[in-house]
C-alpha cells in the first residue's frame, strides 16, 4: 500500500512537471485514515518550460539525501521523474530487505556507490522475497535512467500485476 501511495503521488507530481528529488521514508507519511502522503517538496524542481522550470531551491548544488540519491543526481546530470523512481527503488529495497543497499562513511562515498556500484542482490539479504518483487526493485535501481521504468504508471502496473496475481508469484 505504501508503494502504491508513493508511486501514485509521484505520478501526479510528474504529470504536473514536478520532480520531488528527496524521496525517502521520512518524507512518506500516513494520515489518520491510512492515506499515504508524500511530504516535503522543499527540494522539488519544475521540469516544464518557462521561468518556473528552474529549481525551486538553489541551483548548482547536489540536492537530496545521499542514501536515496539517484546516480544522475550524484553526477549533476539533468533530472526527470525517473530520478524519483530510483529513490523509490531505494525505499522499496529497504522495505523488502530491512537495510539500505549502500553504506559508506561519507556522503561522497555514498554518491560514488549510487553512481558506480550495483546494489547487493536483495535475495542475498532476504532469500524469501518473491522474484517478481526483486525484478521490480532492481529495475527501479538501474544506473541508467533509460533502463528504469519510464514513469510511475509502469511501476504501478507491475505492482498491480503482483498484487492481483499474488498466489502465482508467491509460493
Amino acid at each position: 500500500d505504501m508503494m502504491i501511495g508513493v508511486g501514485s503521488a509521484l505520478s501526479i507530481a510528474h504529470e504536473k512537471g514536478i520532480i520531488h528529488r528527496d524521496i525517502k521514508p521520512s518524507n512518506v507519511m500516513l494520515d489518520k485514515t491510512g492515506l499515504v502522503k508524500v511530504m516535503d517538496f522543499g527540494l522539488a524542481k519544475a521540469t516544464s518550460g518557462g521561468p518556473e522550470a528552474k529549481s525551486l531551491t538553489s541551483a548548482g548544488l547536489i540536492m537530496g539525501t545521499p542514501n536515496y540519491l539517484s546516480p544522475e543526481q550524484g553526477r549533476g546530470d539533468p533530472l526527470d521523474g525517473r530520478s524519483d523512481l530510483y529513490s523509490l527503488g531505494i525505499v522499496f529495497y529497504e522495505l523488502l530487505t530491512g537495510s539500505l543497499p549502500f553504506r559508506a562513511d561519507t556522503p561522497a562515498g555514498l554518491i560514488f556507490k549510487h553512481v558506480y556500484e550495483p546494489p547487493p542482490p536483495p535475495l542475498d539479504v532476504n532469500p524469501d522475497l518473491p522474484p517478481f518483487l526483486v525484478e521490480m526493485t532492481l529495475k527501479l535501481l538501474e544506473k541508467d535512467p533509460d533502463d528504469r521504468y519510464s514513469n510511475s504508471g509502469e511501476f504501478l502496473a507491475d505492482l498491480g500485476e503482483f498484487i492481483d496475481n499474488y498466489d502465482y508469484y508467491v509460493e
